[in-house]
């Protein structure tokens, strides 16, 4: 062979180690997005809860981790969107009404417990049973349970149904908690019991239940407890977790938050990365000057006057007309502003519900009630009272100084400040007024159920569903468990009994709902059973990490996200499932080439929502997700993205090995010759 021939081979052979060394170089060293080689996503919340090593995994029980434990570890049916009642599907991937009173549900086939245990309907059963059969609110409307298959689970309720709170019920009020492998027995036990009408039997049975200790939280959830001391617990993503997309962060870890204090140096320090705790003006200012915070404010229900409407000068609807007059809704609330929004029209539906609940022309009936001192007075004498001049007070009808008693619950700061404020403008009037500040549990236990007040501060508005049955519940309820009259005469309709009414709420009739919801409406506005004076913004707080240097950084949507929303139910779920669906997107600032994580559009099954904005509705249908501002995962988990490179490597490096053999065995041959 010719020394030119050999330098040629030689060279092809240099070559082709070269791209031998390449491919295997490719097929072992893990991708710029592997967890090598980005920083650790740790997020760090709050938990308002005492030592957490003193709460327990029982759902049963009263130590159970409500706070922020469950909501990583454990999963619900789906999702509740409460800007629109609607709900996201999760543990369920569908539902429909079979008919009236009949709830059908089908399960993702793909859940495991954090134990490896399959999740199917007969876990959802054993919860629903044993639940109902605890006595808690939420599963006594339901009559029966089937199992017809693995994955789907039929719910039969009692006649008459409110099917949008149901559905809230079943699929989000409780997380999947009570795992069938372990607890299915005793469900088993209930059951025969009270087919037998046997109550020891079922008496026994959860007694078992409540005894039953876990030494682990077991869930469905993205992440399972790795460690806890009393001051915190350390959360890791869970290995059998049936999406992984879902599992955006690295690690969580929640820390104990022992009172608002605490919670604020954590803001300010930029300590947590999402929190829900209540500020002054001065605390906000504070904690936004820095460049990591951002606080979102989420409408919730409010604070509202309660008139005794038993009490002998309240009676008469004029009394409390002029009362409404006297209180500058805007100024009570000036202490909290940057919590309360004053009540533009106090008809107990929050304002932002009331152009989708009631017409133009019901609208224009409403009495906004701004200040106005002259028709207070004019009001209170048409009724027969009298102001005295001299010593600047009024006088009833039967010439006693005006007087009222007005409690307000002590242990709530801003409760307690609007109430001063509610009393001083009183005062100022000429109404003699009694305020008195009371620990909660003497107010709600005692004077409350007694009646012995003239006014008192209480909730009023939506809570969990933005829905008008909820608004007026908050009133009805309360008036009817104390038994102050619930029978009122409305301008243009006459007398209204408000709890029949109410009931009308829940009809699958959209006629029967707006014309009760009209009517109510109506009837607080004109007789102010209460008189709302503002609602609450809950702020949220959430960390961007900008300015922090920790290699990463949230990016959060705007306060426009529906998502938000569920914040006023739940803070930290929201913050949770606003990452999950990519709403909010992390961002890379060290350790990559690309300092953004990849941007896509979702539109899969599993971000489906299911809407069910009006209680008429017949069925639940199923409708591609938000994707406005949906975005991927922060990275790929380093498994995803190794396996994803890795055949294309190896191949490389087979053929790499094979071009080098047939080189080799040309030379050796060539030589021979």
């Amino acid at each position: 062979m010719s020394p030119n021939v050999s330098s040629r081979l030689l060279i092809v052979v240099i070559i082709a180690c070269l791209v031998i060394q390449s491919s295997f170089a490719l097929a072992f060293t893990p991708s710029l997005n592997s967890a090598a080689d980005r920083p650790k996503i740790v997020f760090v919340t709050a938990s308002w809860v005492g030592p957490i090593t003193n709460v327990r995994y029982n759902i049963l029980t009263p130590q159970f981790w409500w706070d922020m434990g469950n909501e990583l570890t454990y999963e619900k049916l789906a999702v509740f969107v409460r800007r629109d009642n609607s709900f996201i599907p999760w543990l369920a991937k569908s539902w429909e009404w079979k008919d009236q009173n009949t709830l059908v549900i089908h399960l993702r086939e793909n859940v495991t417990w954090s134990d490896g245990q399959p999740f199917t309907a007969w876990d959802v059963w054993t919860e629903i049973t044993i639940i109902k059969a605890w006595g808690w609110r939420e599963y006594q409307d339901i009559q029966s349970v089937e199992v017809p298959n693995k994955y789907t689970i039929i719910i039969h309720f009692k006649p008459g149904c409110f099917r949008l709170l149901e559905m809230y019920f079943v699929l989000y009020s409780f997380p999947m908690a009570l795992p069938y492998h372990i607890f299915g027995k005793y469900a088993q036990q209930v059951e025969e019991g009270l087919k037998e009408g046997n109550r020891t039997k079922v008496d026994v049975a959860l007694e078992q239940v409540y005894n039953y200790q876990f030494k682990r939280p077991i869930g469905t959830g993205p992440y399972i407890l790795a460690n806890k001391t009393s001051a915190e617990a350390i959360f890791v993503k869970n290995p059998h977790y049936w999406n992984p997309a879902y599992q955006v962060l690295d690690e969580v870890k929640v820390i104990r938050a022992q009172d608002n204090p605490h919670m604020w140096a954590y803001y300010e320090g930029g300590t947590v990365d999402s929190g829900d705790a209540v500020m002054p003006p001065q605390v906000e200012s504070a904690v936004l000057s820095k460049p990591w915070a951002k606080i979102i404010k989420v409408p919730d229900s409010g604070v509202a006057l309660y008139f005794n409407t038993n009490s002998t000068y309240l009676r008469d609807v004029r009394v409390r007309q002029a009362i409404a007059y006297i209180i500058d809704r805007t100024k009570v609330l000036s202490a909290w502003s940057n919590i309360y929004t004053p009540v533009k029209i106090p008809d107990a539906l929050s304002d932002w519900m009331r152009p989708h609940w009631l017409d133009q022309a019901t609208i224009k009936m409403l009495k906004p009630y701004n200040r106005n001192l002259d028709m207070a007075r004019q009001l209170l004498e048409e009724a027969g009272f009298k102001y005295n001049e001299a010593n600047h007070k009024w006088y009833t009808p039967d010439g006693k100084v005006f007087e009222l008693r007005f409690y307000a619950p002590s242990g709530w700061t801003d409760w307690n400040t609007i109430g001063q404020a509610i009393a001083k403008e009183l005062t100022d009037f000429g109404i003699t007024v009694d305020y008195r500040a009371v620990e909660d549990s003497t107010l709600w236990g005692q004077i409350w159920p007694s009646k012995t007040w003239d006014l008192i501060l209480n909730w009023w508005g939506p809570w969990n569903l933005v829905h008008p049955w909820v608004c007026h519940w908050q009133w009805i309820s309360r008036f009817r468990s104390i038994g102050l009259p619930l029978v009122y005469r409305v301008p243009g309709i006459g007398l209204v009994n408000a709890t029949k009414v109410w009931n009308e709420l829940t009809s699958n009739n959209p006629t029967v709902v707006r014309n009760a919801t009209r009517i109510l409406s109506l009837l607080v506005d004109y007789d102010l059973p209460i008189l709302p004076i503002g609602e609450k913004n809950i702020p949220v707080f959430v960390n961007t990490r900008k300015g922090l240097h920790c290699g990463y950084e949230f990016e959060w949507p705007g306060s426009s996200d529906p998502l938000w929303y569920d914040a006023s139910i739940s803070r930290f779920e929201t913050t949770l499932v606003l990452l999950y669906l990519h709403h909010a997107k992390v961002i890379i600032t060290s350790g990559q080439t690309s300092t953004s994580t990849t941007t896509t559009t979702h539109t899969t099954a599993e971000h489906a929502t299911t809407t069910t904005t009006a209680p008429q509705q017949t069925s639940t249908t199923t409708t591609p997700a938000r994707t406005t501002s949906t975005v991927a995962p922060a990275s790929p988990s380093p498994t995803t993205s190794q396996k994803a490179q890795t055949p294309v490597a190896l191949i490389g490096a087979v053929i790499g090995i094979i071009i080098v053999a047939v080189i080799v065995g040309a030379l050796v041959f060539l030589r021979k010759k």
